[in-house]
């Protein structure tokens, strides 16, 4: 049996209006994550996904930001992730790697054997992921997130004991 994965004339509607406000918001989003990151590559610990240069516009549903471990004594990503949702900046660690999720069908085994540590790596303890809703605010509201992630990066110490 199929799907019927059709919209609705309704739903069609509604979707048109948005469009009209689409190319405002993909720029303004991206002048805020640019933005962003310039202030995040200042925080040591948290590192910005570098951009290619041939990419003119970007356009994404979650910035993602690396997270190091090291830097934070070792406090693990899950602790860091609950500070800066305790600072008011809703985030969450992502999806499993592509090749380990659950809901792989059982003959997908040989892409389940695969050996890819930098996707795992990244997966598992780095990627740290802010929705792009975050990115339709001020640019004020940008500074106020880095400073969540430095005030983190400054009590490290704590953090680090959190989940001890």
């Amino acid at each position: 049996m199929a799907n019927q994965c059709r919209i609705t004339a309704f739903q069609a509607a509604l979707l048109s209006a948005q469009l009209e406000r689409l190319e405002e918001q993909t720029l303004h989003r991206e002048r805020n994550a640019l933005y962003f990151s310039e202030q995040l590559a200042k925080i040591p610990g948290v590192r910005p996904m570098a951009r290619d240069t041939r990419v003119n516009r970007q356009g994404f549903l979650f910035y993602t930001f690396r997270y190091d471990s090291a830097a934070f004594d070792r406090a693990e990503r899950a602790s860091f992730i609950e500070a800066l949702s305790a600072e008011g900046v809703p985030c969450s660690p992502g999806h499993p790697a592509v090749f380990k999720p659950p809901t792989l069908p059982p003959h997908f085994t040989r892409y389940r054997l695969m050996d890819c540590p930098v996707s795992l790596c990244a997966s598992e303890r780095e990627a740290v992921r802010l929705h792009q809703a975050l990115f339709l605010g001020e640019k004020s509201d940008m500074g106020d997130i880095a400073s969540a992630v430095q005030k983190i990066w400054e009590c490290r110490k704590e953090l680090s004991n959190l989940r001890k």
